[in-house]
């Protein structure tokens, strides 16, 4: 692989690394915890009761503040829609609060709205609705 054009088909993998990763570490995000990647929740509606959020941005208190949900390139953002709100479910069960729900193909970045859990914001460029709010 020698360029990342916007052609290409990307993994869900590759694109967490190429794309979403990126632009969270740019955005002043470390992702040097392994909680900040594949993190495991309980309580998801499978067989083995459990699932793996792809990232989770930590406020100082130790709390979820947003969680990243990845899907591949060439794939609709918005098939991880569900799941993010499953992983979110799980996380507000977990500490008590809730994390803003975003979902990314590392091209098209989405957002769950916050009044009504069945409305989407809209696309944003990849990277600026996820990585808005600095760490402090």
């Amino acid at each position: 692989m020698t360029s990342l054009g916007v052609d290409a088909d990307y993994s869900e993998a590759e694109t967490r690394d190429y794309f979403i990763g990126l632009l969270l570490k740019e955005a002043g995000w470390p992702l040097d915890q392994p909680r900040d990647r594949e993190f495991e929740v309980a309580g998801m509606p499978n067989n083995q009761g459990k699932g793996f959020v792809d990232y989770v941005l930590w406020g100082d208190d130790g709390k979820p503040l947003r969680l990243v949900e990845a899907k591949r390139t060439r794939g609709d953002a918005r098939v991880g829609q569900q799941q993010a709100k499953l992983y979110a479910d799980c996380l507000e069960r977990q500490f008590g609060q809730r994390p803003l729900i975003f979902y990314s193909n590392g091209y098209e970045c989405r957002r769950r709205a916050l009044l009504r859990p069945d409305a989407i914001d809209g696309t944003r460029p990849a990277g600026r609705g996820i990585a808005s709010a600095k760490p402090s």
